[in-house]
C-alpha cells in the first residue's frame, strides 16, 4: 500500500505541475499497485473529467464508491447531472464554429466553462472563438487555463503562438536554447581556424596540378567536340521522333471510369483527387464527362470535408508541409464551400511557416481578394505587412493604410503598422 501512495504523491505533483499524461500514467500504476488506493482512483477520474471523458470518469468514480464507499467520489458522482447537458452544448459549439458562427458558440462554450468537465476542449474552443472575434485578452487567458493544467497540449501552444505573432504575448527569448547554439558556433569556430589553413595549402597543391591536367586535356576534348556534336544532333532527332509517338499514345488512352467508380463506392478520396486532377473534363467524351461531373460532386462535398480534417490535424500539431498539402487538395474544389476562406488563409499560414515568403504573401492576397471573407482579413492584412515591410515598403504601406481605414480600433493597428505608415 505504501508503494502505491507513493505512486499517488508523484501523480499528484505532476498534476499540480501541469503534466497530465504523466499524472494519469502514475494514477494507473498506482491503482495497479492496489485498489485500495482511493485517493489515485478519484484523481484519475478528475483527469479523464478534465478530459472530457464523461464515461470512464463515471466508471472510476463508482468503482470507488462501491468497492472503498469513498464518500468524496460518491459527490463527484452527484455532481455530473448537469455536464451530461454541457456535453451536448459543446459538440453544438463546435459545429457553429464550423459554420462560422462564433457568437452563437460563445454562449454555448460559457456555459461549458462553469464546470471544469472538458475543461481543456472548452478553453481551446474558446480562444479559437476569441480569436476570431478580435478579443484576443480572453484568447489568452483561455490559453494560460490549458496550459497550466496541460502544460504539452499543442493546440494551446499553436494558438500562443498565433498570439506571439500579433504581439498580445511577448516572446520570451529561450536561453538554453541560445547558449547551447552559441556553444556550437565556438566549436566551429575553432574547427575551421584548424582545418581553413590546411584546405590553403591543399588547395594550393591542387591548383598547380590542375592546371598541368588542364593542358594535356584541352587537345583531347577540341578532338572530341565535333563528333560529340554529331552525336546530338542524332539524338535529338530521335527524341523528336520518340516524343511524337508518345503524344499519340497519350491521346490514346482511356478515362478510368472503372476505377473512378471503385473510388467512389469505397470513398478513395486520394484517387478521385489524382484522377480529377489528371484529366480535362473538355477532353472526355460525352459519356466520361457524366462521371467525371458525379466524382467532381462527391469531391466538393464529402472530398473538401475529408482532405480539410487531415490538413487541420497536421496543422495543430505543427506539421506544416503536410498540412498544406491536404489544404492544396481542397482549393481545386472548395470553392463553394463556407471553409474555402479558412483553406486559403491556413495555406498562406502554413507557408509562412515554412519560411517559403512567396508563397505565403501570395496566397494571403489570394485571400485578401476574395469575394467573401469573414473571419481572417484582418489578421491577413497584417501579416503582409510584417511580410512587406523590410522588402517593399511601399506594398506593406498599402495594406497597413487599409488596417489603419478598416480596422482602427482593433489590434492590428499598433505601432509596427504606425512606423511602417511614418516611414519614407
Amino acid at each position: 500500500m505504501k508503494k502505491s501512495a507513493n505512486y499517488y504523491k508523484k501523480a499528484l505533483a505532476k498534476y499540480y505541475s501541469g503534466d497530465l499524461e504523466k499524472a494519469l500514467y502514475l494514477c494507473e500504476k498506482g491503482i495497479s499497485s492496489s485498489l485500495k488506493n482511493a485517493a489515485a482512483i478519484n484523481l484519475k477520474g478528475l483527469l479523464m473529467y478534465i478530459k472530457g471523458n464523461m464515461s470512464e470518469a463515471k466508471g472510476l468514480w463508482r468503482l470507488n464508491k462501491d468497492y472503498n464507499k469513498d464518500e468524496v467520489a460518491k459527490k463527484y458522482l452527484e455532481s455530473l447531472k448537469d455536464d451530461e447537458q454541457r456535453l451536448l452544448m459543446y459538440k453544438e459549439s463546435e459545429s457553429l464554429i464550423e459554420q462560422m458562427k462564433f457568437k452563437e458558440a460563445l454562449d454555448l462554450l460559457l456555459e461549458c466553462k462553469k464546470s471544469d468537465f472538458n475543461l481543456i476542449a472548452v478553453h481551446n474552443a474558446l480562444t479559437d472563438v476569441y480569436i476570431h472575434l478580435g478579443q484576443f485578452e480572453e484568447a489568452k487567458a483561455c490559453i494560460d487555463k490549458v496550459l497550466e493544467v496541460d502544460k504539452n497540449n499543442e493546440v494551446a501552444k499553436e494558438n500562443r503562438k498565433l498570439l506571439v505573432d500579433y504581439r498580445v504575448i511577448e516572446n520570451k527569448p529561450n536561453y538554453k536554447r541560445l547558449a547551447f547554439i552559441l556553444s556550437s558556433f565556438a566549436v566551429v569556430a575553432v574547427a575551421l581556424l584548424i582545418i581553413v589553413p590546411k584546405l590553403d595549402i591543399d588547395n594550393k597543391v591542387k591548383k598547380n596540378t590542375d592546371s598541368a591536367i588542364k593542358v594535356s586535356d584541352k587537345k583531347e576534348s577540341d578532338n572530341n567536340q565535333l563528333e560529340s556534336s554529331k552525336q546530338l544532333e542524332n539524338t535529338a532527332e530521335k527524341n523528336s521522333s520518340k516524343q511524337e509517338e508518345d503524344s499519340k499514345k497519350v491521346e490514346k488512352i482511356a478515362f478510368p471510369t472503372e476505377e473512378l467508380n471503385v473510388a467512389i463506392k469505397n470513398k478513395d478520396y486520394n484517387t478521385l483527387y489524382r484522377i480529377l486532377t489528371s484529366y480535362k473534363i473538355e477532353d472526355l467524351e460525352e459519356e466520361d464527362k457524366t462521371y467525371y461531373n458525379q466524382a467532381k460532386a462527391i469531391m466538393e462535398k464529402k472530398g473538401v470535408e475529408y482532405f480539410y480534417t487531415k490538413a487541420r490535424d497536421f496543422h495543430t500539431k505543427n506539421q506544416y508541409k503536410e498540412a498544406v498539402e491536404q489544404y492544396a487538395k481542397v482549393e481545386p474544389f472548395g470553392e463553394k464551400h463556407y471553409f474555402y476562406e479558412s483553406t486559403i488563409y491556413m495555406m498562406a499560414n502554413c507557408y509562412k511557416e515554412l519560411n517559403e515568403v512567396d508563397k505565403a504573401i501570395n496566397y494571403f492576397e489570394k485571400y485578401i481578394s476574395l469575394d467573401v471573407k469573414k473571419n481572417y482579413e484582418g489578421e491577413a492584412l497584417y501579416k503582409l505587412v510584417l511580410l512587406y515591410k523590410d522588402t517593399d515598403i511601399n506594398k506593406a504601406k498599402e495594406y497597413a493604410n487599409q488596417i489603419r481605414e478598416r480596422f482602427k480600433n482593433t489590434i492590428y493597428n499598433n505601432s509596427i503598422v504606425q512606423k511602417v505608415l511614418n516611414s519614407k
